[in-house]
């Protein structure tokens, strides 16, 4: 099933770069490690117990008869691709961010006695979310002012002991602002 998400996006960016570029890419080399996906990508007729996912590899089986693409088979030890989505222990971490061409620039930053470099990448990231976006996080609505013309009340509650702060009842004001955020007589409600 990855296999066919994989060769429509292998597709769709050999078609991108050949409009991009003038170098005519023929054709795209997706890697898996699955014999089995291979095996049924390849051959033209498909077990009965496979039928559930033949549309899927029709489609990758007439990409490889069209040479839009071809399939490899690589171990999964050598497959750099897995560190995008799953925890390793520090040396292989490491190891697959090289072979993905990505330099570690982190001396001061491995934590290797942990023994996973995904704590060490979750920390920077929320480090880096929390102080690269620190503006982010206060409110981007103005304040809202109340007009001069308006009277301006102190704020007082029906359930107070004390009287209301001018003759005859106090006319309560709900104040929206953007996003949402209520406001009862200008204090928090």
């Amino acid at each position: 099933m990855a296999l066919s998400d994989g060769t429509k996006e292998a597709i769709y960016l050999r078609k991108f770069l050949n409009e991009l570029s003038d170098a005519d890419l023929k054709s795209m080399r997706l890697l898996s490690d699955s014999k089995e996906a291979i095996k049924l990508a390849e051959i033209l007729i498909f077990p009965r117990r496979a039928k559930h996912i033949n549309i899927r590899h029709n489609f990758v089986r007439e990409a490889l008869n069209n040479n839009d693409v071809d399939i490899k088979f690589i171990s999964t030890e050598d497959m750099a691709s897995d560190v995008l989505s799953k925890p390793f222990p520090s040396p292989k971490h490491y190891k697959c961010l090289e072979a993905l061409g990505i330099e570690c620039t982190d001396k001061y930053f491995r934590l290797e006695r942990l023994g996973t470099a995904y704590f060490a990448t979750m920390s920077l990231f929320l480090y880096l979310f929390f102080v690269s976006f620190q503006t982010e996080l206060r409110p981007r609505w103005p304040r809202v002012k109340v007009p001069a013309s308006e009277p301006k009340a102190p704020c007082w509650r029906p359930n107070s002991n004390t009287e209301p702060p001018c003759n005859g009842p106090v006319e309560h004001k709900i104040i929206r602002m953007e996003p949402n955020v209520s406001r009862w007589c200008g204090a928090e409600a």
